[in-house]
């Protein structure tokens, strides 16, 4: 939806939809709105930010307890992968923010993938994903972040913890044992025996 070709009624309604002042001018209509979505943006990426600083500060206190335990070479592939993930996260994170503004631009779940994948090509978030996504922002949540989880990672290898994974991989075949291990509150040993025994898959 461009906001510049929307008519005055248009940009009344979505003026009232955002809690802003409705009753100005269309050219003083417009850039409050236009201003609104900045600032809000703005608001966003300094959430992301806080959060990419946090899960780096966490991942170089992993690092260090690793680096007495392992060689020299395996905590270099550790640093790496912490760090592939910390990315990961902060590009999910920033993928949402983007389904919130086009969920208030009106754009539906299919359109919305669609612009995403133009962005992120291969790292584009599932389908799955996006449409849950999609569903949340639109019944008013504000939130780009995931529920936080309580108490400790499950270690249970039982058939309701192995359709979980099925159903994530079957969303998204991209999904790392890191990952998967995250999004269900699992030991990341036992979500590769899942994958490798349960389901009988050889490469994640």
């Amino acid at each position: 939806m461009d906001l510049d070709s929307m008519k005055y009624a248009e940009l009344r309604g979505l003026a009232k939809q955002l809690g802003l002042k409705a009753n100005m001018k269309a050219d003083k209509l417009l850039e409050a709105i236009k201003k609104h979505f900045e600032r809000q943006m703005d608001t966003e990426k300094d959430k992301t930010e806080e959060t990419e600083a946090h899960v780096n500060t966490e991942v170089k206190a992993d690092e260090s307890k690793e680096v007495i335990f392992r060689s020299s070479d395996m905590s270099s592939r550790v640093r790496n992968d912490a760090k592939d993930e910390a990315g990961r996260q902060a590009a999910s994170t920033e993928q949402r923010i983007n389904l919130k503004f086009l969920v208030r631009l009106g754009k539906s779940p299919s359109e919305a993938l669609g612009l995403l994948q133009q962005v992120y090509g291969d790292e584009t978030m599932s389908r799955s994903r996006v449409f849950e996504w999609c569903k949340r922002f639109k019944e008013g949540r504000e939130d780009v972040e995931d529920n936080p989880r309580s108490g400790r990672p499950s270690t249970s290898r039982t058939e309701a913890n192995v359709e979980r994974v099925r159903q994530m991989l079957l969303g998204d075949r991209r999904l790392t044992v890191r990952l998967i291990a995250n999004e269900l509150g699992l030991n990341r040993d036992n979500v590769w025996k899942i994958i490798t025994e349960d389901l009988g898959m050889q490469k994640v």
